[in-house]
Order: structure tokens, then sequence, then C-alpha cells
């Protein structure tokens, strides 16, 4: 009796998992690793598997050869987090029917689970989802991806964005032209500082205040650096309401995967409806960083309508350029161009932070992944980025700063 109790108390615990969510692949390409501190070179496994439901997107090095998935190490702990999300997952669906047993969940409604409420699922448009890339950088040897210790989850929804750490801005730096070192005056930094990251974390101020109001110090968003792993929930749930904010903001005046805004008038309808239901915090901030509910109950109050609605719009375009798929093209006269040829832009309705809650907590707290939104030790911001923290070969690990 026992020994029976016992064997059912371990499968309570450890569930038969479907093949989908732990087999993993070995691919026939290995990719070279050369650790800078020794320049030995190490050939790397990789391995492909299903996660959340979808497989990784194949990169291709100079001479053409091709890679896919992510190294060995890494490729166990996002097993472990699935292993986690599944379990999460068919408790769930187990409770929405309590009178019939639920043994198992299938991979296209496990993906469903994992990706609810997060763009483009939201619409059930899984079909627009780009998916997951882990090596890549192929010949490089610091970033975390030359060695597969690395994965950009969902990533075109989860774009590299500013970000703020007290007074001090950072993000994805684009290149100057080659030879030049000053634009406008400015160095590369400072260039970034005051037309990229600055008004685009200004938009984060805006669209966070309209919901959370403002903080003592004028600022909104909550976007710091925190490297502290059992902090996860705390992290994600700051920067999902900047993402959640920034939706609602840019749904005011534009409709999803449409770039030409709304109709004045037809803004100034939902707006001011919204405002009368008590819809906003009453400290959120106008475009001049005034107080937005004093404007509106004044007797500027349709002036005050349209000068937010330009300010959605000109913080649109600006959204566009802070999270551009692709590099932006500077040139010695500060003019910023888009990727050309040209690719798909992303749309800032869709907002900045696109993973389930429990996913991030598995992948950040329960298996000790550095996450790139507020973990890196310079420029944060890459919100799709999960990493080892160092490069793990052949069950080695090696610190490469």
């Amino acid at each position: 009796m026992a020994e029976a109790q016992a064997t059912e108390a371990i499968a309570t615990v450890a569930p038969a998992y479907p093949n989908w969510v732990t087999e993993r692949t070995k691919q026939p390409q290995t990719v070279a690793w050369t650790n800078p501190a020794t320049m030995q070179t190490f050939d790397v496994e990789l391995y492909d598997f299903s996660f959340l439901g979808f497989k990784f997107i194949p990169v291709s090095d100079q001479s053409g050869r091709q890679y896919r998935g992510v190294n060995d190490e890494l490729g166990r702990r996002l097993i472990e987090v699935q292993k986690a999300l599944y379990d999460q997952c068919l408790q769930e669906k187990q409770a929405e029917s309590p009178d019939k047993p639920i043994t198992d969940v299938s991979e296209a409604r496990f993906r469903d689970w994992c990706w609810q409420g997060q763009e483009p699922f939201r619409d059930s448009k899984p079909a627009d989802a780009v998916g997951h890339v882990g090596v890549k950088d192929v010949g490089g040897s610091r970033s975390r991806h030359s060695s597969g210790s690395a994965v950009d989850i969902h990533l075109f929804y989860n774009p590299f964005i500013p970000v703020r750490n007290g007074s001090k801005l950072g993000g994805e730096l684009h290149a100057f032209p080659k030879g030049v070192t000053q634009v406008q005056g400015m160095n590369q930094v400072q260039f970034h500082e005051t037309n990229i990251w600055g008004p685009a974390v200004d938009a984060f101020d805006r669209a966070h205040s309209l919901f959370f109001g403002v903080k003592p110090d004028g600022t909104s968003a909550e976007l710091q650096k925190d490297s502290n792993l059992e902090h996860a929930a705390d992290i994600y749930d700051r920067f999902k309401r900047v993402s959640l904010s920034l939706q609602a903001y840019f749904c005011f005046a534009f409709d999803d995967g449409n770039e030409q805004p709304k109709k004045l008038d037809d803004f100034k309808a939902a707006f001011s409806a919204a405002f009368r239901a008590q819809a906003f915090h009453p400290d959120a901030l106008h475009a001049d960083h005034s107080n937005l509910a004093a404007g509106l109950s004044s007797p500027r109050a349709n002036a005050v309508l349209e000068e937010y609605y330009r300010r959605i719009v000109r913080d649109y375009s600006q959204m566009k350029l802070a999270t551009v798929n692709g590099n932006l093209s500077i040139d010695a006269n500060g003019l910023i161009t888009f990727p050309k040829p040209e690719r798909r832009q992303r749309d800032p309705c869709k907002g900045i932070f696109n993973i389930r809650r429990e996913a991030f907590v598995a992948l950040v707290k329960g298996e000790k992944l550095r996450w790139g939104g507020s973990m890196f030790d310079n420029f944060s911001g890459d919100t799709m980025h999960y990493d080892l923290d160092h490069h793990f070969v052949d069950g080695q690990e090696f610190v490469v700063r």
C-alpha cells in the first residue's frame, strides 16, 4: 500500500510530458566559439526544439552556413521552463473542467495559453508571430548568442527600447558614419539621448502617467535597472505597466496596423468620453508636462485635446525610431532613416513587452536567466533577450566581459 501511495505521489509531482515538451534535436551544424581570453576555439553543439509553441529561427554566417538553436545548458534550462509552464497550463485546464480528467494538453492549446493576452495573439493572429532566435553573431566572442548561450524570445514584439536609470538614459546604439565621431556637435551617446532615447522615454512617461500618475521627480514610467533575479515578478509588472499604457495611449489616435492617425474629431470624442468616465489618473501629464486634467477642465479644453492629439502622433513616429527592426542610419548631418531595403517595422500600438508573466518569472527567477531589459551592465532595454550571463561550452562556464 505504501509503495502504491508513493508511486501515485510521484506521478502527481512529476507528470509524463508529451514529447514536444521535452525533446531536443541536435543540429548537424556546430558553431565555433573562441574564448577571447585564451583564444581557444570550441565546437559548440546546438539544439533545436519547440519552445512556447515555436521553434528557433535559423541564422546564416557570411559563408551561407546555417545555424539554429541554443547550446546544451541553455536548452536544458528552457526545457525546464517549458515543463513548469505545461504543469500550470494543465492545472488551469483541469480547473476549467473539474468533472472531466485532463491528462494532457495539445501543443497548439499550450501555445495559445503561453501567449494569452500578448501581441499579436490578443487579436488571434499567431501567423504574425516571428518566433525566437538562439545562436547568432557567429564568429563573435563576447555576445552570449555567439556560443548559443542566449535567446531572443518572440523578438518582433519585444523590441530593444530606451530605458532610464536615475537620470541616465540608455538603449540601443546605432552607428555614426565611418570616421565620424560627432554629429550636430554631439558624440554617439549624446546624439541618442537627444534624438532617440530621450523623446521615447518622454512618451513612456506621458503614456504611463495617463493611468498611474507621476512621481515626485516628475517622471512616471519605471524603467530602472535591476539585476536581482528574485525581483522577477516586480520587474515584469513595472515594464508591463509601461507596455500596456503605451498600447492604450497610441490606440486613442491610431488603429492597430494603420500608420495613418484617426480623424481628430474621432479622437476628441473617444478621449473626452474616457476623461468623463474618470479612466485617467488625476495627475496625468499633458503634452507640455502640465496637468492634463486641469487643462481638460478649463476653457482651453478643445485646444488641449488638439495639443494632446498632435503629441500622440509625434510620439508614434518617435517610437517607431526607438523600437526599430534593424539598424537606423544616421548621416553626418543627423538625418535618421530606417533600414534599406525597407523591413517590416514595429507598430507602437502593440506595446514594448509581450510575454506572459508566468513565463518571464520561470525564465528569470526559476532558471536564473539574465534579462536584457533591466539586467545589462551598461545599456539595458533589450526586452527580447535572455541569457546565461556567461558562456557555457561543453559543460564549462567561461566569464567574458
